[in-house]
């Protein structure tokens, strides 16, 4: 298994749904989303960074 992170840099406060956690507010920073794929890493990078994708997992949302 791999596992690679998403270093994500929020510049303005934002509130966000994410799934069925429902809403938060992310303060003006910086964050890292770690994940993990059993295969082909390279895909599971780029659907996260498609701007068109089903929305599955948290860091989707």
């Amino acid at each position: 298994m791999r596992s690679y992170q998403l270093f994500i840099i929020v510049t303005i406060e934002i509130e966000l749904k994410v799934g069925k956690l429902g809403k938060f507010i992310f303060p003006i920073g910086s964050y890292v989303y770690t994940g993990s794929a059993k295969k082909n890493i390279d895909k599971r990078i780029e659907r996260h960074l498609s701007k068109k994708k089903n929305l599955h997992w948290h860091i989707d949302y």
